[in-house]
């Protein structure tokens, strides 16, 4: 169940998406996985060669206190992802990789393989496999970031981030979509599994909401809003009519909204975060545009 500040307090777009912060459940989450992916090494492997090297070279510490025992390393390792910038979490992960990558350890018939519980068996897909295993830690806790091609790169611009935090703090009478793009936010990031289906859907009732309230009369539907607004407003037929088709997508008697077809919907981060930051930018949109506070 979630907690009395989960459900009741204020969402950030930054802590919720999490750019240029790691929180404690990312930063364990991370540490966890490079535990795994290097395991407790022993004398003259692979896996002792890279937590040597982190030691000496990435934190500058003498080679000759470097821990016999590798449950002693991990402890350093852990107050140092734990306690540290939020960023060595990423950097880590960075280091980790290129050391196994030079060392070879990703070969496909390695003279020396230290890559943790695979201890001695080459895996022809191993590449593929740790960047799946650390992009469904970043993913799973609701990281800014994705693990590509060996480097840590920020999926959330700031533009979208500037969007999002915009909608959250429109006019009182757009206070209705405000509430949903933060309902939609706090899907986004729920624990311990993200609710991308009704997070599209708290996002898409944003845009209805804001229709609505844009537009003069009693519209009960987006799509009738954005007609009224359409003739209202001399917009261009284009415009209302791929704003109509786009929101019609997810709202039709298979779409997501509905779904009416009986089948479960299959969604992914990247897909909720398209919508809630479209919806986000669509609310904006019809507060600057239409608002009464100019």
């Amino acid at each position: 169940m979630s907690l009395f500040s989960e459900r009741l307090g204020f969402v950030e777009p930054r802590d919720v998406l999490q750019v240029e912060c790691a929180s404690e459940d990312l930063r364990i989450s991370i540490y966890n996985i490079v535990h795994e992916i290097l395991g407790n090494y022993k004398y003259d492997s692979t896996s002792e060669e890279v937590c040597k090297n982190l030691w000496t070279r990435r934190w500058q510490k003498p080679i000759d206190s470097f821990p016999f025992y590798s449950c002693d390393f991990y402890k350093t390792l852990y107050g140092w992802v734990l306690d540290g910038d939020w960023y060595n979490c990423y950097d880590l992960l960075e280091f980790v990789y290129s050391e196994l990558k030079e060392l070879g350890a990703f070969d496909p018939d390695p003279t020396r393989f230290g890559y943790g519980s695979f201890y001695g068996q080459p895996q022809p897909n191993i590449i593929k496999e740790v960047h799946e295993a650390i992009n469904e830690v970043l993913e799973a806790e609701g990281s800014g970031y994705r693990f590509l091609n060996g480097q840590v790169a920020q999926i959330t611009n700031e533009l979208e981030l500037a969007s999002l935090e915009q909608s959250l703090d429109v006019p009182d009478e757009f206070s209705g979509a405000s509430a949903h793009i933060e309902q939609s936010l706090k899907l986004l990031s729920k624990k311990p599994e993200p609710d991308y289906l009704n997070s599209v859907k708290e996002a898409i009732s944003a845009a209805e909401s804001a229709a609505i309230c844009a537009a003069p009369g009693k519209n009960k539907t987006l799509a009738e809003a954005v007609d009224v607004l359409q003739h209202a407003n001399d917009l261009h037929k284009s415009l209302a009519e791929s704003w109509k088709r786009m929101f019609g997508y997810t709202s039709d008697a298979n779409g997501i909204r509905h779904g009416g077809s009986g089948e479960p919907v299959s969604l992914d981060f990247a897909f909720a975060k398209y919508m809630l930051v479209t919806c986000s930018a669509f609310v904006n949109y019809l507060a600057e545009e239409f608002g009464q506070d100019e």
